[in-house]
């Protein structure tokens, strides 16, 4: 069946490229939003681990706050032989002003 008398444009053949175009627009907007949750997933991955970087980075004890430690209770502890963490080769010795070592 023909759309108009004099066309040759058949009625089947509309349905049909119109039903393809709509499968394609469907499949289209369907594949979209799964790539979009998957960007969100991603995304929210990429924070958690930037949280999980900036948390092992705060509390991680590094070189400079174990120096520190050392030289603290080494000032705390006078004549106490304490390692140095920068070279475990020498020490840190404080010596009390009472005694003059």
């Amino acid at each position: 069946m023909a759309i108009l008398e004099d066309s040759k444009i058949q009625f089947r053949s509309v349905v049909a490229i119109v039903g393809g175009m709509l499968v394609l627009t469907i499949s289209f907007i369907g594949g979209t939003w799964k790539l979009a949750l998957v960007m969100n997933t991603m995304t929210t991955q990429i924070i958690n681990l930037h949280d999980d970087l900036e948390n092992v980075k705060s509390n991680s004890y590094t070189l400079s706050r174990a120096s520190e430690q050392a030289l603290r209770t080494a000032l705390e502890n006078p004549s106490l032989r304490v390692p140095d963490p920068r070279d475990p080769n020498k020490l840190i010795v404080v010596y009390s002003a009472a005694t003059g070592h």
